[in-house]
Formats: structure tokens, sequence, C-alpha cells
């Protein structure tokens, strides 16, 4: 009983060791984006964790009631305040609406503050690990966790051919004022990645469309990033005015991946890339 005692007592220590700062004082974490969440918990800081978005669902440990959480479309600094954080990781699409708070929470508490760069690719995602793990004090573990990536990433790319007469549509929203993606973003990238062509590459950003532009861009391929299921997706292309005649209609030209691997840009996100290379042959 004596030693496993002990041995309880020695993994508790090295566990606060894992998650105390430069100083030795407790780090406490703020993430204000699940992709820098998924990252900081992959490099070991689960622990420190103590308040995460609304949004976040993964890992499974950060549902729990033990860490805050916070939505950033409806921010409140005093939340953050109160949780008197060490260090905050944000991220630039969040930043942009928030920033003068960000910097009143700063101000308050003296947290660390890291904006994370907007990824366009899989290789900025591995830029964004180590910039995370750079200033958590974790480089080596972010380190080896873009190492492990990166040979995975170069199996992975070799696998897959790419895909004739695949050019998609990714659905981020129901019909008929689409929110889709268009080039220079990231998930363009994994879906070229996985051998297909963006139909709206010829757009910036993630533009909103028209039933009207859809049909003259013809897609092949239609990929469902809306949260909505397969059937209820499919449901409503084919009660969508106008889309009758396009090949993304029928069944086996819909694609239905797990949204956050393929729209999050953290450790997931070949994960991402396989099910989107898979789910249409």
């Amino acid at each position: 009983m004596k030693r496993i005692y002990l041995i309880i007592m020695m993994v508790a220590t090295l566990t606060l060791v894992a998650c105390q700062n430069e100083s030795g004082s407790e780090m406490k974490i703020i993430s204000l984006m699940p992709s820098n969440t998924e990252i900081i918990s992959e490099i070991g800081l689960l622990e420190a964790l103590v308040m995460v978005t609304v949004s976040d669902d993964y890992p499974e440990a950060v549902k729990s009631d033990k860490i805050s959480k916070i939505d950033t479309f409806n921010f409140d600094a005093e939340k953050l305040i109160a949780e008197n954080p060490t260090h905050i990781v944000s991220h630039e699409s969040v930043n942009r609406g928030i920033e003068s708070e960000i910097e009143r929470v700063k101000k308050a508490t003296g947290a660390k503050v890291l904006v994370v760069k907007d990824a366009t690719s899989i290789e900025d995602v591995f830029s964004d690990i180590e910039s995370i793990g750079n200033f958590l004090g974790k480089s080596r573990e972010a380190n080896n966790l873009v190492e492990r990536l990166d040979n995975k990433y170069t199996e992975l790319k070799s696998s897959i051919q790419p895909k004739e007469n695949q050019r998609a549509i990714v659905f981020l929203s129901p019909t008929p004022e689409v929110y889709t993606v268009g080039r220079d973003t990231f998930i363009t990238n994994t879906l070229k990645v996985a051998g297909m062509d963006n139909v709206f590459d010829d757009l910036e950003g993630y533009p909103v469309v028209s039933n009207e532009s859809l049909i003259k861009h013809k897609p092949d391929v239609a990929i469902n990033l809306t949260g909505m299921s397969a059937s209820d997706f499919r449901e409503m292309l084919e009660k969508t005015p106008g889309l009758e005649n396009l090949e993304i209609t029928q069944f086996e030209n819909q694609c239905t991946p797990d949204v956050n691997t393929v729209s999050r840009p953290g450790p997931r996100i070949l994960e991402g890339v396989k099910s989107l290379a898979s789910c249409i042959e």
C-alpha cells in the first residue's frame, strides 16, 4: 500500500512540474480556438488549461466542468480576468474582433499572449504547432509532434492520386446562400492534398455564393461541412431549385467527412485529409 501511495505521489508531482512555467509557478492557460486547444493538449499541457471556448470538444477532457468556457462571439473579458491566466493562446481569426479586450485582460492579469497566425496550408499548421510549443515552453514536445506529423504527411501525399473530374464545392452552410471557401484558404489546401480542386478557386476567402453561381461553376463533388447529416444534406440538394442537372445531386458525389478534422488546423488534420481522399473514389 505504501509503495502504491508513493507511485501516485510521484505521478502527481511530475504532472505538476509539467504544468509549471519557467519561474516555477503554476501555468494557467486560456485557449481561444479549438485547434489551439488540440495542440496544447497534444504537447502535454491539457492539465494546465483553465478556459477554452464553448465550441471545444476534443479531447474529451476539455468538456469537463472543471475547465471554464467562453463564447468568443459574445466575449466577456471579465471571465478571463477571473481565471487569472498566465498564458492566453488566441488566434488571428478570433483576435480581429476582440483585440482591445485581450489587451485589457493582459494588463489586468500580466498574462503572456500569443496570437496564432491563420493557417492556409498544412505546412502552416506545423509552424503554428511549433509557435505554440515555443510560447508555452514545450519546444521539444512540439518539434517531436511536427516531426511525426510531417513523416505521416509525406507518406500520405505519396499514397493519394489526383482525381480526374473532381472539382469540389465545400458547403459551410446550406442553400440558398451558401458560405463556401475560396483560394488561399486552409480547407482549399486540404482539398488539393486530398486530390481535388476547389471549383470556387476564382474567389477569395470565405464568400457567399448563390444557386446561380453554383450552377454556373458545375461542381462534380459536394463536400458537406455544414454539420448536417449525410441524408439531410442529400435531401437539401435534391430540393434546391436549379441543381437537378448537377452531378452533386447524386449521392455518390457527396462527401460528409468529420467536420472538425477537416476544418481545424490542428494535429488531427491528416485524419481529415484521409477522410476526404477516401470519401469519394
